[in-house]
């Protein structure tokens, strides 16, 4: 059986009371919760997912996905390739080169949960990032007050329609952008 892999890129400034080591390693244990929820969905296709905060654009698999995590939204790679950000925490965006997810973590910062509701983020990008424009044209639709919600906070989790959605995208091919990994 196979295994999904996500592949997260620190571009944060490491804080002694928000973004360092620990903080990384739990961020990504949440996602791999969401992520082994959803393999369960993509009918055999995966069995579990994996993690990585290394690696390199040559490791990464055409229905892989890669997520950006950086300190303020004013470092975004989506605006350097074109793309605006307006608002949120976070952004995705489709360039020539593939696909944009990225977290802005300053953003975050002070919530009491701030590794959940980073998490959080992280998989309401992957949302984007694997679901939008096929099958859907804009995950916000699927409502029911999951990670797909326009405001996402720490309290929320994944959806039953959210992993069933995801879980039949994830060998999906979506080119990512690995040009800063």
């Amino acid at each position: 059986m196979a295994v999904f892999k996500l592949w997260l890129v620190d571009r944060g400034a490491r804080s002694e009371f928000y973004w360092g080591e620990g903080t990384m390693y739990v961020c990504g244990l949440y996602l791999k919760e969401y992520l082994d929820a959803a393999c369960k969905q993509s009918n055999g296709a995966f069995e579990s997912s994996d993690f990585s905060w290394s690696g390199s654009a040559g490791q990464v698999q055409p229905h892989e996905l890669v997520v950006y995590f950086l300190q303020e939204r004013r470092r975004s790679i989506v605006q350097a390739q074109g793309g605006t950000v307006s608002h949120g925490s976070g952004a995705t965006y489709t360039t020539g080169a593939g696909t944009i997810s990225e977290v802005y973590l300053s953003e975050m910062e002070g919530d009491r949960d701030y590794t959940r509701l980073v998490a959080n983020l992280a998989f309401h990008e992957i949302l984007h990032n694997k679901l939008e424009p096929k099958p859907l044209a804009d995950i916000h639709s699927l409502g029911g007050g999951g990670l797909s919600s326009p405001v996402v906070n720490r309290g929320m989790r994944p959806t039953a329609s959210e992993l069933k959605y995801l879980g039949g995208a994830l060998s999906k091919n979506v080119p990512q952008y690995t040009l800063k990994m």
